[in-house]
């Protein structure tokens, strides 16, 4: 027991007081906000902890256990405090080639459905001969509707980095819009053209263009 606590008597004079009550908390803010940048916030906890019983064996050699525990409350304070930044979305992170390799997959095989279903719809538009056709209202222009601008927008969005979901409904705003350019328009027709400026608007705040 004597050997112990001279142990503990040597390493308190060998220790200078600014290592744990400086360095280690610095290092812990360090790798929080490394963790934050780049990924592997999982880690943190334990890292934390390994920080944390250094210190507090450090603070019992240097002090005593009563000043060791009012570090280490402190401490979990910290640690706390610094946990709030993984609130923080990670602007480094890399994806995994499987991960991108998934989305890609899932964008091209609705793209495919998408562009078929759009090929089936127009067919079944094709009026025949003998159809009676609804009377036709103004066109966009006239409706005071600003294609070109949209135009210029989904041209703008689809040089993003988007996301599989908005890639595709980038792709299927743009037809949309270029369908209904330049036509007389119905009050139906109208309705999905709004609809589509409105969705347009909302990608480019979400992007902000």
């Amino acid at each position: 027991m004597e050997t112990f606590h001279a142990m503990i008597d040597g390493i308190g004079k060998g220790v200078p007081a600014w290592l744990p009550l400086i360095l280690l908390p610095s290092l812990l803010a360090a790798v929080a906000i490394a963790l934050t940048l780049f990924g592997g916030r999982k880690f943190y906890r334990y890292i934390a902890a390994l920080l944390g019983g250094i210190g507090f064996f450090f603070v019992t050699c240097i002090d005593d256990l009563k000043g060791a525990f009012v570090f280490l409350g402190l401490y979990i304070v910290l640690a706390a405090a610094l946990r709030l930044l993984f609130f923080i979305p990670c602007p480094f992170k890399r994806r995994g080639r499987g991960s991108m390799e998934r989305e890609e997959k899932i964008y091209r095989k609705f793209r495919e459905s998408l562009t078929e279903q759009a090929w089936e719809t127009e067919q079944r538009a094709m009026p025949l001969p003998d159809d009676f056709e609804e009377e036709p209202h103004a066109t966009a222009e006239e409706y005071g509707a600003h294609l070109s601008h949209a135009t210029e927008l989904l041209s703008r969005l689809k040089k993003m980095e988007l996301s599989p979901t908005d890639r595709l409904e980038t792709d299927a705003l743009s037809r949309s819009v270029e369908a209904l350019r330049g036509k007389p328009l119905s009050e139906e027709e109208t309705g999905v053209l709004n609809d589509c400026l409105a969705s347009v608007l909302k990608l480019t705040a979400k992007y902000k263009l």
